[in-house]
């Protein structure tokens, strides 16, 4: 099979928008398979990758890399097919085309709507940091980088390992 024109198959060209993509769902699927395998075994709560996601009904639409909520508190709208609510837990994967929405906007956004629990995964950094609401404003729970694992505070039994997610 011959690769068409438009391709260039060489080691020397490197889309670092393309790595960051690739790096990105490398990373997401593998925190959201840790995760499911948790709520298999804890099933507390229902978990959502990349959908929908309205914090008021006629409200602007959020699409968070993951989001969590607890059974009692389900954003589910089925009828919609979307999320309508505050969800307690929401996860973001950082790339370089999402760093300056994520880390400052969402990150403003989810605290002021009382998201309980923002996770801001850095792939390139191999870095996670974890805050929690408290009183209305959002505090560092804890920053791990490299190695090790990361827990929750909003869900202690959930645990990440650093070197299996990145």
């Amino acid at each position: 099979m011959e690769l068409p024109d438009t391709l260039v198959a060489s080691d020397d060209i490197v889309d670092e928008k393309d790595m960051s993509r690739t790096r990105h769902g490398i990373t997401l699927l593998n925190i959201g398979s840790d995760f499911l395998h948790y709520l298999k075994r804890q099933p507390v709560g229902m978990l959502y990758m990349e959908a929908d996601l309205y914090f008021t009904p006629d409200g602007r639409k959020y699409i968070p890399d993951l989001c969590f909520s607890f059974r009692e508190n389900d954003i589910l709208n089925e009828e919609r097919d979307i999320l309508i609510g505050t969800p307690d837990l929401i996860m973001e994967v950082i790339s370089p085309t999402s760093l300056m929405e994520d880390t400052t906007k969402k990150y403003r956004d989810y605290q002021h709507f009382g998201v309980k629990e923002y996770w801001i995964i850095f792939p390139s950094l191999r870095q996670i940091s974890i805050y929690f609401l408290d009183q209305g404003s959002y505090h560092l729970h804890r920053v791990i980088a490299e190695s090790g694992q990361v827990q929750s505070r909003l869900l202690p039994d959930f645990q990440l390992d650093l070197e299996t997610i990145f």
